[in-house]
């Protein structure tokens, strides 16, 4: 059978700015090929084209059907199109394409200027639709249809099947037949997050033009009812029943490898009521995952070790390391801001009336993004389970080497699969396993504004700590963009890849490309954090922002320049990251 992957996306010229910014935070490594088909190419892509057509101003013959230019692939990663979130921003009243820049991509400096074109104008019909969609975001907020996309999604974690009593082709049937709800969804999370990016630009803006432009940052901090936040204070109050329990302390001791048999397998009440808490989140959030919207890897629910992981670390963090006590300093520090910036917008009425309709524009659209991406995930993490289910059976009969091997599969292979019509089943999953490892040891390029090269010539993925002291940056200043205030110094750990089981203890610098779901619950009592990717609405700044932690965003290069080890100082004010001093112990000056 001749080698096949997932193709590339026709490179569209009138919209030729691709970045990972964003996608890289919903698919941080190369996508699956069964995932990108049943998730993504009918499922959130068409329901982002959605979107587009039915709110944001865009005409059916301008965003394709067969390949919409939203997210698309380019050398086995997703993308995000620049180009057309610049058109919607020039588009929509009282917006410039400069502002999406911001909002999500931080003004990175490969980024090409903006280019206008005839067709970028909206049309009367555009217009009018914007400009309702922008009087819903400024003015109604009204939420209803967000909170039944989430009884939705609660109903088909409620009404899942037996899995294990279905035929392989019922259990295909079964997953194929959730990406309607995942499209509808997805359309829902696209307006919520474009909706979420407008308050946050006029407090900047307001922020500028009263003379406090360092506090904007702070004022969309301390939200509170964050979706994606509750599972860490959560996490927080089951590490505190360890802390408690002499009984549970010891059997954490012990490893937390097969540590959730042997807590069940306890009959001591202290036991058996972590146990229960522990179900109640797994219930709850047993989607979370490593990449949530790809059908791929572990879960909460489906590896309880990662969540007892993560507890196992939190438990050993102090009481006063609580995150509902940062919360609340952030919580007071934003109310006081807002009425101290009102008080003197209110000397311009106009300004005063803006302020407050774009306060209350990010507290429900910031809450709004991370409820809209659960609500998606949890769908998607039905369909995981499907999989799961499907691939178990196949690595029980050796047809694959493991049972997330066949997620190595297309959807029209998996069908014939299931159907007991595709021979040589583990000579294909092999071969793209092979290749999809191949894939996770390259950098692909951050922006992608011409036909891009084949993926063979990109770089090989630089070592952690590979420093190079004669570089123009030194190796002891890096210069990132604020993404959650405050100031931070502590010891670098640096991680390259998403890795559930990493460790970090408090007081310690977390230095990632990025930071997934699983990795924010340690960020309580981290002092700092920074991320090579992400903007001021990416999830790990949302996060930082609610556990009151500093954070700095695209800080170019912090993985290979900073060490394990170093002592570094984080401001999440200016975006200043400074190695103090070497893992080695040798003093640093900047250059």
């Amino acid at each position: 059978m001749t080698f096949r992957w997932v193709e590339n996306n026709p490179f569209n010229r009138e919209l030729p700015v691709w970045t990972r910014a964003y996608a890289a935070e919903l698919l941080p490594g190369p996508v699956t090929p069964l995932g990108w088909d049943i998730v993504w190419t009918t499922g959130v892509n068409d329901g982002w084209r959605d979107a587009m057509v039915d709110r944001m101003g865009f005409g059916p013959s301008e965003i394709s059907a067969d390949a919409p230019e939203l997210v698309g692939i380019f050398g086995g990663y997703a993308y995000l199109n620049a180009s057309l979130l610049r058109v919607w921003a020039a588009r929509t009243p009282a917006l410039a394409p400069n502002h999406v820049d911001t909002a999500y991509f931080v003004e990175h400096p490969e980024m090409p200027v903006y280019a206008p074109a005839a067709w970028h104008e909206a049309s009367e019909s555009a217009h009018g639709k914007l400009t309702h969609w922008l009087s819903w975001v400024l003015v109604d907020q009204n939420q209803s249809e967000l909170e039944a996309g989430r009884v939705l999604s609660a109903e088909a974690r409620a009404d899942r099947p037996k899995l294990a009593e279905l035929s392989d082709g019922d259990v295909v049937e079964h997953a194929l037949g959730l990406k309607p709800l995942v499209r509808a969804l997805a359309s829902q999370h696209l307006t919520q997050a474009l909706a979420a990016s407008i308050g946050p630009g006029i407090i900047a803006a307001i922020c500028d033009e009263v003379g406090l432009p360092t506090n904007a940052t702070a004022l969309i901090s301390g939200l509170g009812e964050i979706e994606s936040v509750s599972p860490t204070h959560a996490m927080w109050t089951l590490s505190r029943m360890v802390r408690a329990s002499p009984a549970l302390a010891v059997m954490f001791d012990d490893g937390v490898a097969r540590l959730n048999d042997r807590l069940r397998s306890s009959d001591e009440v202290e036991v058996v009521s972590f146990v229960a808490g522990l179900d109640a989140l797994s219930a709850e959030v047993g989607f979370r995952a490593v990449v949530e919207w790809d059908p791929c890897g572990p879960t909460w629910e489906t590896d309880p070790e990662v969540v007892l992981g993560a507890i196992d670390q939190l438990r050993r963090r102090p009481d006063d390391a609580d995150p509902s006590h940062r919360f609340a300093q952030r919580e007071a520090e934003r109310r006081a801001l807002v009425k101290e910036i009102g008080e003197v917008a209110a000397k311009r009425p106009a300004t005063k009336e803006h302020f407050d309709a774009a306060v209350a524009a990010t507290d429900a659209f910031v809450r709004g993004r991370e409820r809209a991406k659960a609500n998606v995930s949890r769908v998607v993490h039905e369909i995981r389970l499907a999989l799961r289910e499907l691939g178990e059976r196949a690595s029980a009969r050796g047809d694959v080497a493991d049972p997330d091997d066949l997620q190595m599969l297309f959807a029209d292979e998996l069908e014939y699969y299931a159907d007991g019509g595709l021979s040589k089943v583990r000579e294909i999953t092999d071969e793209r396993r092979a290749h999809i490892e191949w894939l996770r040891s390259i950098v692909p390029p951050f922006i992608i504004k011409a036909e891009p090269p084949p993926v063979e010539r990109s770089p090989v993925a630089p070592r952690a700590g590979s420093r190079n002291r004669g570089s123009p940056l030194g190796g002891e200043v890096l210069f990132g963009k604020p993404g959650s205030s405050g100031v931070g110094r502590g010891r670098a750990r640096i991680v390259l890849d998403v890795d559930p089981g990493v460790e970090l203890d408090t007081g310690d610098v977390l230095v990632a490309t990025s930071a997934p779901e699983l990795l924010t619950p340690l960020f309580v009592g981290a002092a700092a954090v920074v991320v090579e990717e992400g903007g001021l609405l990416s999830h790990a700044t949302i996060i930082c922002r609610e556990l009151g932690v500093p954070a700095v965003v695209r800080a170019t290069g912090a993985t290979a320049r900073i060490r394990d080890g170093d002592l570094v100082e984080v401001d999440g004010v200016t975006g200043i990251v400074t190695v103090v001093e070497a893992a080695d112990g040798g003093l640093l000056s900047p250059k």
